[in-house]
């Protein structure tokens, strides 16, 4: 907090209620546009870079990122774009209007590429896994 008591945490897990949404999108890590305007979730692992997912949105691969960054590299990984699902729903929101785009991807088909990922990586799942999977 900054000594006049107001938040200047500006991450896109945060919610201040005056935030630069072209900033949050620059701040988000995980994923490349690729040249067709989708974008492409990767992650470097034991020296090797890894496709995860291409989708249509930042968020969405921002998210996938997260997700498969805190099986391989642990629980002390911590926050990388989204301290939860609300931040990732509230930036989706944004993208989605912003674009006029409607993407039918959901947590729960968001959680099986995941899972596809890591399984083709060689890492097997755990329980962080479970928070794509909970219901709203």
């Amino acid at each position: 907090e900054s000594e006049d008591g107001k938040s200047d945490d500006s991450s896109a897990g945060a919610t201040p209620k005056k935030l630069d949404e072209d900033a949050i999108f620059k701040s988000l890590k995980g994923f490349y546009r690729k040249p067709n305007g989708s974008y492409r979730a990767q992650i470097c692992h034991n020296g090797k870079q890894h496709n995860i997912w291409a989708c249509k949105l930042q968020s969405d691969a921002a998210l996938v990122y997260d997700e498969v960054a805190r099986v391989l590299k642990g629980p002390k990984w911590g926050i990388v774009n989204f301290r939860n699902k609300q931040a990732h729903r509230a930036l989706r929101a944004i993208e989605l209007k912003k674009i006029g785009l409607n993407v039918d991807e959901t947590l729960p088909e968001m959680s099986l590429k995941v899972k596809d990922a890591l399984s083709k990586i060689g890492k097997a799942t755990d329980p962080v896994m479970g928070r794509l999977d909970q219901k709203e």
